[in-house]
């Protein structure tokens, strides 16, 4: 289940499992909304999350490009295993910080 909270002005996305191709449309409305209504600080929490199909990294691609071309920031946490992999691939990790933990991130942030 894929849920989008805010806390204190940072949407948390938490994947909540693997993202198939029949989960896209969610996720991408749930970016577009938070997007929408103003956020441009983003969490992306991974850590239940060891597949995402390639149409879920094709709206996570897109979600990088506008919140940088607004001045965002966005930072992965919990990236394990083979999601690590495929994200140094597509050079992900280049551009995005990426940490431990939730907490992690959200110190990042401040």
């Amino acid at each position: 289940m894929i849920t989008v909270i805010s806390v204190n002005g940072i949407s948390v996305v938490a994947l909540g499992g693997n993202v198939l191709i029949d989960d896209v449309d969610i996720l991408e409305a749930k970016l577009n909304d938070a997007f929408d209504n103003g956020s441009r600080k983003y969490i992306v929490d991974f850590s239940d999350t060891d597949y995402i199909c390639s149409y879920g990294l094709g709206v996570i691609a897109q979600l990088l490009k506008k919140v940088f071309e607004q001045g965002g920031v966005v930072r992965f946490c919990a990236v394990g295993g083979k999601l690590k992999g495929v994200f140094e691939t597509m050079q992900f990790t280049s551009i995005v910080g990426i940490d431990a933990t939730r907490d992690a991130s959200f110190a990042e942030m401040k």
